[in-house]
């Protein structure tokens, strides 16, 4: 027992030594003036401290137990050798079953007979009763933690953060690789700079068969409802980027980029609705907006 008693002192001692330096958050906390974070609504600071000391604690128990046991258990192996008792390994103390002789059998007949064969009101074996308990415990945690201390997300948070994360790193790549753009991802630009851009470019390139307002003269009015390969960005893309085959309309994907080229299409996007000075004769199909 002295023995026993000395290792309880340094525990004591250790867990003391290891706690002190939480204590000193406790004298921050009343010094700092910042937003406080809080955990289940108690300041994060004072929630880790208590939470570390009660960790040191259990652990503490912990060995303090297994310290006595250490000092029991030859008393307990002698007095099992006495009695003829044998030392079961852990595997059969998890799986033990009891055994009920012929008289016991009848305080745990369920009633049930069938053919024969009557069911037995056996207890469970213990690695299925801990199984249970430790279900439990986990229960308590898992309703503390998502639904009353509110400190994770649950499934439909986690995938609305998972969808926001993806769609800022989707919006950073694109950022990142302007050029990497394809008929199925046409952005629509509303920066007039960039408009601008795409206007200097249809100028450029483009009036000599659409005029600078889009009126049309060689090529079709850009202005009116009637569109001959669709009125939509990707369409408008598509026309500008691999041409028409067979007609004055050439593909400009080796003189643009795929960004600049976006930026054309918006800007013949926007010429929609507008009055040019000599409108062409409407060509294609009637799409209204």
């Amino acid at each position: 027992m002295k023995r026993t008693n000395h290792i309880f002192r340094q525990i004591v001692l250790g867990t003391t030594m290891i706690a002190s330096p939480f204590t000193a958050l406790f004298a921050e906390e009343e010094k700092a003036i910042e937003t406080v974070h809080t955990i289940a609504g108690i300041p994060s600071a004072y929630f880790y401290s208590i939470f570390g000391i009660l960790l040191l604690i259990v652990i503490s128990v912990i060995l303090l137990v297994v310290s006595i046991n250490k000092q029991i258990a030859p008393i307990i192996r002698e007095i099992n050798e006495k009695k003829g008792i044998k030392k079961r390994s852990w595997f059969e103390k998890l799986n033990e079953t009891k055994s009920f002789d012929s008289e016991s059998e009848a305080s745990i007949d369920m009633g049930h007979d069938y053919d024969g064969i009557r069911e037995l009101d056996n207890p469970t074996p213990p690695w299925w009763k801990w199984g249970f308990r430790l279900s439990m415990v986990f229960a308590v945690v898992y309703m503390w933690v998502y639904f009353v201390g509110k400190n994770a997300p649950l499934q439909l948070e986690e995938l609305a953060i998972a969808n926001a994360k993806a769609e800022k790193a989707k919006a950073e790549y694109l950022a990142k690789s302007g050029n990497q753009v394809d008929e199925s991802n046409i952005p629509e630009i509303t920066d007039k700079t960039q408009l601008a851009e795409g206007q200097s470019m249809f100028i450029q390139s483009c009036a000599a068969c659409h005029l600078e307002d889009g009126g049309g003269m060689i090529g079709p009015n850009l202005t009116d409802n009637y569109w001959l390969h669709g009125n939509k960005l990707n369409d408008i893309f598509k026309t500008i980027k691999y041409g028409v085959p067979g007609t004055g309309m050439v593909a400009w994907k080796n003189n643009f980029s795929d960004k600049q080229i976006v930026e054309i299409s918006n800007f013949v996007k926007s010429l929609h609705g507008t009055t040019p000075k000599t409108p062409k004769e409407h060509e294609g199909t009637l799409i209204n907006d």
